[in-house]
């Protein structure tokens, strides 16, 4: 007689128990790495830009520097605060400096133009440096111009113009020769430079300026303000809005004068900090970036 025989497997698994277990000691685990992940991601975060915050400042710093070195460039040098001839002007109150809203005026010449440092009164021009003499052609047409006040204008018999009051030649000249050998000689003296002019001007251009023009026109004159406007720095040129850095939230100018009573160098203080970082937390510990700098105007006098 045959048996049959039944074989059973025990199956085994997970209880309810163990597996709420499990998924608590998975859940503390998990927030264990988030509460250190999450902090480090927004630290990251904050520092990325708070580093874009002081790149943003160190562009529009130097953007404002390389205006205000060229700031008073063939402009009427006098000072007069909040007026028209200056080479800084003020905004808001004119009795005053507006240390928060500043505006320079300058003409457009790029670098075609030299320095004059002698001339023989025969039409030689001895240039400052030898590298200028590039910026001007046989045959090119230039002007003579000498930034001047009414006073020094009156005091040598030349007419001054209000509404051009750099030119001390109204001439145009053609350079008929240009020597840059640094051997030519103006009135005995060695110069890296020398153009001469036909017609040959009369009169003392010593620190004057030559000028190469197009078109026989005046260069233009251009005027520059900044302010910062809803958290962002803004350059206006002759009207015209344009953004140079967001996340600024002040701007700060600091003056210094010559004993004439003009500006001769200012300080800026730019302040920025990241933008959409405003309000409490962790983000908003040392989120201020601030630069400083300090411009010696070239063209005051």
């Amino acid at each position: 007689m045959l048996s049959r025989r039944t074989s059973t497997t025990n199956a085994s698994g997970f209880t309810m128990v163990e597996t709420i277990m499990v998924m608590a000691i998975l859940s503390i685990v998990m927030m264990a790495i988030m509460s250190l992940y999450i902090p480090a991601v927004r630290s990251s975060s904050v520092q990325t830009e708070l580093s874009e915050t002081q790149a943003n400042l160190r562009l529009a710093m130097d953007r404002m520097t390389r205006d205000l070195l060229s700031a008073g460039f063939l402009v009427r040098p006098e000072y007069a605060a909040g007026g028209a001839a200056g080479a800084i002007l003020w905004q808001g109150d004119v009795a005053s400096e507006d240390t928060d809203d500043l505006t320079i005026r300058t003409r457009l010449i790029g670098d075609s133009f030299g320095r004059v440092v002698d001339n023989d009164g025969a039409g030689k021009f001895a240039l400052s440096n030898q590298d200028m003499a590039s910026a001007f052609t046989v045959n090119s047409t230039v002007r003579i111009f000498q930034p001047m006040s009414a006073v020094e204008a009156e005091g040598i018999g030349v007419d001054y113009d209000e509404d051009d009051p750099t030119t001390y030649d109204d001439y145009l000249h053609t350079v008929t020769a240009i020597d840059d050998s640094g051997t030519g000689t103006v009135n005995g003296t060695t110069y890296p430079a020398i153009l001469t002019l036909n017609p040959a001007p009369t009169g003392t251009f010593n620190q004057s300026v030559i000028v190469k023009i197009r078109d026989n026109a005046q260069p233009p004159m251009q005027t520059i303000r900044y302010r910062v406007n809803n958290g962002a720095l803004e350059r206006i040129v002759n009207g015209v809005t344009q953004l140079l850095a967001p996340g600024v939230e002040s701007v700060l100018f600091d003056y210094e004068r010559s004993a004439t009573g003009a500006v001769k160098k200012i300080d800026i203080t730019l302040t920025g900090e990241p933008v959409g970082r405003e309000g409490g937390g962790i983000e908003s510990e040392d989120k201020e970036r601030q630069l400083q700098t300090s411009v010696t105007l070239r063209n005051v006098y």
